[in-house]
Parts: structure tokens; sequence; C-alpha cells
């Protein structure tokens, strides 16, 4: 059976070269798009660009790098959660110790939880597809805010409220860019 497979490709190889159609043209055939970068998984670009833990981002799955963050509006979003739940200093401070371009993160600020919420099942779909930790938005997480006022909020089933620093929240780690 290998052989014969073999065989056909061979066959099919010669087919393409004598009338010029080349992968990417097969990729486009099939809803995809030819990524020139070994491992790459292309039926099609994903919604969100990927940071991979090389620091590269595509848009693509990558088989070959690990997958740490999706982009979205102007944002790095942690594919986990932090492994516990913390109250409020704890969280910035363990958010601040994951790092994307070497800028620590954050809890994520009111406008990008909104973005996700609003988004739901796309963003968890793709966080999911890498491999990562779906946000339970029907959970509380800590959300950050860039009032420098002292409360503590949290967003839940898409909701802000104010909540006591002592209680331990989800956290999903967040990077804003300026």
């Amino acid at each position: 059976m290998k052989q014969s497979k073999d065989v056909a490709v061979a066959a099919i190889f010669r087919e393409m070269l004598a009338k010029g159609v080349d992968i990417a043209d097969l990729c486009k055939r099939w809803g995809g798009e030819f990524v020139p970068k070994k491992g790459a998984v292309v039926l099609q670009p994903l919604p969100f660009d990927v940071l991979y833990q090389s620091g590269n981002i595509y848009s693509y799955k990558i088989l070959d790098e690990k997958p740490v963050a999706i982009f979205v509006e102007r944002c790095f979003v942690s594919l986990w959660n932090l492994p516990n739940k913390l109250a409020f200093g704890d969280a910035i401070q363990e958010s601040a110790k994951i790092k994307f371009f070497n800028r620590p993160a954050n809890m994520g600020v009111r406008k990008i939880w909104d973005f996700l919420f609003e988004h739901a099942e796309v963003v968890n779909q793709e966080i999911e597809t890498l491999g990562g930790q779906k946000i339970d938005f029907s959970s509380p997480y800590w959300i950050y805010s860039q009032t420098g006022r002292s409360v503590a909020l949290c967003v839940k089933n898409g909701l802000e409220r104010t909540v006591l620093k002592s209680n331990e929240l989800n956290v999903r780690p967040m990077h804003l860019l300026p």
C-alpha cells in the first residue's frame, strides 16, 4: 500500500510540474494558504494572531513552536490562567512575573475583557485549538484598573463589580501594548 501511494504521489508531482501547478495552488484549492515555514498547519488563518515562545507571531498554528498567547485588540492574552486563584495583591504580583516581550503582564483592562466576552466562542475555540485553557466566562476574573483608584474589580459573565481585595479569583495574564 505504501509503495502504491508513493508511486501515485510521484505521478501527481510530475503532472503538477508539467502543468506549472505548485503547492500554493493546491493549498488555495482547499481553501488554505501556503506558508513557507516547516511545521505550519495551514487550512486557513486563525482569527487572532498567535505569540509563540520563540517571540514569533503568526496567524497560523505552528507545530514545532509552543504558543503562549493570542493577540487581540493590541493585547497579548495568555493561553492559561495562573494555576491558583489569588487575592488582588497576589494577583498583581504573580501576573507581573509573566512577561510578553520582556514587559510584565497584568490582569487585563476592562476594554479587553469586554472584547473577550463579546467574542467568547471564537476566543475559546482558538485557545483550545492552540492547546490552552479556555476562559471560563461564568467565573470571576480580576481585572486591572488603569485609573489608579484603590478598588478591586472583577469581571464575571461580562459584568464588572467591586469585590474585596482578599477574595481569591481567577487570573488571566495579559499585556496591553501602548
